[in-house]
């Protein structure tokens, strides 16, 4: 069996086990991924398994409560609605937060196709001035970035 054949069937085996239960599955990976990292970072603090057991129970049913009640959560009124570019056509969307201390500000710029299909994207912090300022940042950073400066 060669490598690519091994991560081919590693691939199989999560979309498989996706499909049985999807919320419970991705709370496993999530903690056992934060276990080894605090075996790793933590030496003098190690997690027992059945500390890990209930942290991947209880995230999997927190995570189901919120999905299952998600449509009582958001009003329709609020809810975001991506409309495609025109054909042959790229489009950028931008956003930017503040921070709780006030000091900095974030942004994220993506770029979709068409058909709605990811081709690039970047996230960053910087100083506050303002969010307006901060989403303009962030437009001129994927200008630059589409212009190759």
């Amino acid at each position: 069996m060669t490598a690519e054949d091994s991560s081919l069937d590693f691939v199989s085996w999560i979309r498989s086990n996706l499909n049985k239960n999807e919320f419970l599955f991705a709370a496993a990976f999530w903690w056992i991924w934060r276990d080894r990292n605090n075996d790793i970072f933590h030496q003098d603090d190690p997690w027992s398994k059945e500390k890990i057991v209930h942290l991947v129970q209880h995230a999997a049913g927190d995570f189901s409560k919120v999905v299952t009640n998600q449509k009582h959560i958001i009003p329709s009124s609020l809810q975001y609605n991506w409309e495609p570019p025109p054909m042959n056509v790229c489009k950028v969307n931008c956003d930017a937060s503040v921070f709780e201390n006030g000091q900095l500000a974030g942004f994220g710029c993506i770029i979709r196709d068409s058909m709605g299909i990811w081709m690039k994207g970047c996230s960053a912090s910087i100083p506050l001035s303002s969010v307006l300022s901060c989403e303009l940042h962030a437009i001129l950073e994927r200008a630059c970035y589409g212009l190759g400066l």
